[in-house]
């Protein structure tokens, strides 16, 4: 039987390229109009997560004391301090974009010019395709509304994290020893970076692997609580985390199921949900078959569990869309999984008076790729249930 030549990742590449071309067309007959909505606090906080940091860590002893938003692991601090100490004095000012030296707005762009580079490489070494076909998806990743409106124009490092976690992927797949053991550092680095990572090392716990995890917990607390001797010492670390109940506090995060559940129900006890989907999620993990499908789980804890969630949040779904690629699918859920994947990495730009402002809210760039994600929970859940359902049925039916 001939093997149909429509397969799901031409789909996800006509899909993409299909809203990169509509978008353009928008863009052009609105002359970039409706881009004042999209981007954030209308182009006048561009670039901020990148440069409050720098300006954060000016005096590196007080940098939590410096403001609430001073919130990550120090880790990524010897990073912005580097940057820091490159640039001239007040070549940036918190909150003030207008005040941002061309100095500082070059070293952002060899910045992402350098991660960039990294990211291809990442995709290349994971997806272990052709060196054409980690550059055709590197090219529409950064076409994708999370590329262009949340990692790029917030400059947070999440991309960073991105990359070091497709790394560690492809490593603990290795049969070497070395190898194995730098993703294990690499998993640390990246929680280190942002804490959320910390939820791959369920991979270790689901997969047994004691010894494995019991070191990737000493490298986390070493790459998490070590920095901070440069960094404020014990207030700093108590700050840190004043920091973050602040942050998580705010129960408008864009896009977390959180802030979904409190829109539903006109509620604000978020957290329950949070919580709820974050037990699910770790189930998930523990059912499902596909490793893809594991990643999907642990990145989605990153992105939609967290009380505060910026639209950059998505790019971590990069990681599940390499592992679901590089194998061959034909059945006709996989067309419904390159769909959703092609959700969340559209780059859907749109505005119109014709169309009623609320289902406009639905079309919105942020909103795509969340509903995107939302629905391939639902449906990895499902069929994941129904699968586990069928294994426990046959186990049963052996021991009768």
């Amino acid at each position: 039987m001939k093997k149909s030549k429509f397969t799901p990742f031409l789909l996800f590449i006509l899909l993409m390229a299909g809203s990169v071309i509509f978008s353009v067309l928008v863009l052009l007959r609105t002359r970039g109009a409706c881009l004042d909505t999209i981007v954030s606090g209308g182009g006048n906080d561009r670039f901020m997560d990148f440069f409050n940091h720098i300006s954060y860590v000016r005096d590196p002893q007080n940098v939590y004391f410096a403001s609430e938003h001073a919130c990550f692991p120090p880790l990524i601090y010897l990073m912005y301090l580097l940057f820091e100490r490159m640039l001239p004095q007040d070549s940036t000012a918190m909150y003030n974009a207008n005040q941002t030296s061309s100095y500082a707005l070059l070293l952002y762009v060899v910045y992402c010019t350098i991660l960039t580079v990294f990211l291809f490489y990442s995709i290349y070494k994971l997806g272990r395709k052709s060196i054409e076909w980690s550059l055709g998806i590197t090219v529409l990743i950064m076409l994708s509304n999370t590329f262009i409106f949340g990692t790029l124009e917030r400059g947070n490092s999440a991309l960073i994290v991105c990359i070091l976690l497709m790394r560690a992927m492809e490593l603990r797949e290795r049969r070497e020893g070395l190898a194995k053991e730098r993703a294990l550092i690499l998993i640390a680095v990246s929680a280190g970076i942002k804490i959320y990572p910390a939820v791959f090392g369920l991979l270790y716990l689901m997969e047994k692997r004691w010894k494995e995890a019991v070191r990737l917990l000493a490298y986390g607390a070493f790459f998490f609580f070590a920095p901070f001797a440069f960094f404020g010492g014990w207030p700093g670390v108590t700050q840190f985390f004043r920091n973050q109940m602040i942050i998580q506090s705010d129960k408008s995060g864009i896009g977390s199921v959180g802030a979904l559940w409190n829109l539903l129900t006109g509620t604000q006890n978020g957290e329950i949900a949070a919580v709820v989907y974050f037990i699910l999620a770790a189930l998930a993990c523990v059912m499902a078959e596909d490793l893809w499908k594991k990643a999907f789980f642990l990145s989605s804890m990153m992105v939609i569990a967290p009380l505060w969630s910026g639209r950059y949040t998505t790019i971590y779904m990069v990681i599940p869309l390499i592992l679901y690629f590089r194998d061959e699918h034909r059945e006709i859920i996989d067309y419904i999984y390159a769909l959703l994947f092609a959700g969340m990495f559209s780059f859907a730009v749109f505005t119109s008076t014709r169309v009623p402002e609320r289902l406009q809210m639905f079309l919105a760039p942020s909103a795509i790729d969340r509903m995107a994600i939302y629905l391939m929970n639902i449906l990895i859940l499902a069929t994941e249930s129904v699968r586990y359902a069928k294994r426990a049925v046959r186990r049963r039916q052996d021991i009768l």
